[in-house]
C-alpha cells in the first residue's frame, strides 16, 4: 500500500493544474461531423496524450534531471527475467532505465491495484543504508509482465527499497516545481536523512520491545506450569535485542541537540550488553531441559531462574533499560525525527 500511495502522490504532482474532462476538451476542438468509431477513438487518443495520467506521469519521469537519472541507474536495474544478473557487468542507459521504471511503477504497481485490486508482496528495507552496495531482487518486481508479454526482473541496492526509490523521484519533482535543481549532493543528503530516520525509528522500536521483555522478570512464578515457563525452561532465558544502538551511534551528527541522545544511546548499548552477558552466562551454566516439568530437576531450574531474575532486577542496568522509553532523551529523538535535517 505504501508504494501505491507514493505513486498516487507522484500522479497528483504530475497532473494538470486544472482538470479538463474529455467532454470539455471536445467542445474546445474544431467541429467534427460524420465521425465513425475509429474517428472517435483517434480523438480520444489525442485527448489522452495531453490529459491522460499515464502520459503526464511518464513526462515527469522523462523530465527528471540528469543527476537523478544517473542515481537511479546506479541503484536500480531492470532487465529481462531470462538474463543472468551479473553486478560486475552492469551497464545501463539512464534514459532506458527511467522508461522501464515508469512502466513498472505505473502499469504494474499502480494499475494492477487500481483496476484489479491485485497486490504484490513488497519488501521493506528495515535499515536504509546507502553504503550497502550489494544487490537484491525485489519480490514485487520478480518476473513482472509488460503489455507485450515480456517478463522482467527489478533489482535494487540492498540498502534501499521501492518506497525509498519513489521518494527520491518525488523529492526531485517537488524541487523542480520550486525552481531548485536537484543535484546529486541534494539527493545524497536526502538519502542520508532517510537512513537517519530508519535508525531512529528502529532504535525506538527496539527500546520499547526490550522494556516489554524485561517487564515480566519481577513477576516470574517458578511454581507455575504454564506454557511460558515451559518455553523458558526448554529454550533458556531470551536475550535482549541490540541491533540498532551501534547503527544509530554512527548516524548521530555533531550537533549540541544530539549530544544527550547520543550519550544515552551509548549507555543503553552498554547496559543491554551487560544484561545479555549475564543471560548468556546463566543459560550456559543451566542448560535447557527436555524432561517433564514435574521432575525435581525441572523445579531446581525454575528456582535458579527465579533467583537469577531477582538479582538482575536489582541492577542499575536493568533499571536503565526498563526506564529508557520514558527518558527525556527519547522525547528529543522524536523531535529529531520530525526534522532530521534541521531545516
Amino acid at each position: 500500500m505504501e508504494v501505491y500511495l507514493l505513486v498516487s502522490c507522484l500522479d497528483t504532482l504530475a497532473g494538470k493544474p486544472v482538470y479538463q474532462g474529455f467532454d470539455d476538451w471536445l467542445k474546445a476542438q474544431e467541429r467534427f461531423s460524420n465521425l465513425d468509431t475509429d474517428g472517435v477513438l483517434e480523438l480520444f487518443q489525442r485527448y489522452r496524450k495531453d490529459h491522460g495520467p499515464r502520459q503526464t506521469l511518464r513526462q515527469e519521469f522523462m523530465n527528471l534531471p540528469k543527476d537523478i537519472k544517473k542515481w537511479l541507474s546506479q541503484n536500480v536495474v531492470i532487465q529481462r527475467s531470462n538474463q543472468v544478473f551479473n553486478p560486475a557487468r552492469i551497464k545501463q542507459d539512464p534514459e532506458i532505465l527511467v522508461k522501464r521504471l515508469f512502466v513498472y511503477f505505473y502499469d504494474v504497481r499502480r494499475n494492477e491495484f487500481t483496476h484489479g485490486s491485485s497486490t504484490r508482496q513488497t519488501t521493506r528495507a528495515e535499515n536504509i543504508d546507502p553504503s550497502d552496495r550489494s544487490w537484491t531482487l525485489s519480490l514485487a518486481g520478480w518476473e513482472y509482465a509488460t503489455d507485450k508479454k515480456r517478463y522482467w526482473n527489478l533489482y535494487h541496492r540492498s540498502g534501499l527499497d521501492e518506497a525509498t526509490i519513489l521518494r527520491v523521484v518525488i523529492q526531485a519533482v517537488v524541487l523542480q516545481r520550486l525552481g531548485i535543481e536537484p543535484k546529486a549532493e541534494i539527493i545524497d543528503k536526502y538519502i542520508t536523512a532517510q537512513a537517519r530516520l530508519s535508525a531512529l525509528y528502529g532504535f525506538l522500536g527496539e527500546v520499547d520491545e526490550n522494556a516489554r521483555s524485561l517487564a515480566w522478570w519481577p513477576k516470574f512464578d517458578e511454581t507455575a506450569r504454564n506454557q511460558f515457563n515451559i518455553l523458558i525452561g526448554r529454550g533458556g532465558i531470551p536475550s535482549l535485542d541490540c541491533k540498532w544502538p551501534p547503527i544509530l551511534l554512527e548516524r548521530f551528527i555533531d550537533c549540541p541537540f544530539e549530544k544527550q541522545p547520543r550519550h544515552m544511546t551509548a549507555q543503553y548499548q552498554e547496559s543491554v550488553g551487560w544484561l545479555n552477558a549475564a543471560i548468556a552466562n546463566f543459560n550456559s551454566s543451566h542448560p535447557p531441559l527436555t524432561t517433564d516439568p514435574s521432575t525435581d530437576e525441572w523445579n531446581d531450574l525454575m528456582r535458579a531462574i527465579k533467583e537469577f531474575l531477582k538479582n538482575q532486577v536489582k541492577t542499575p542496568d536493568y533499571s536503565f533499560v526498563l526506564q529508557t522509553p520514558y527518558r527525556k532523551e527519547i522525547d528529543a529523538i522524536w523531535l529529531i525525527i520530525r526534522d532530521p535535517c534541521y531545516s
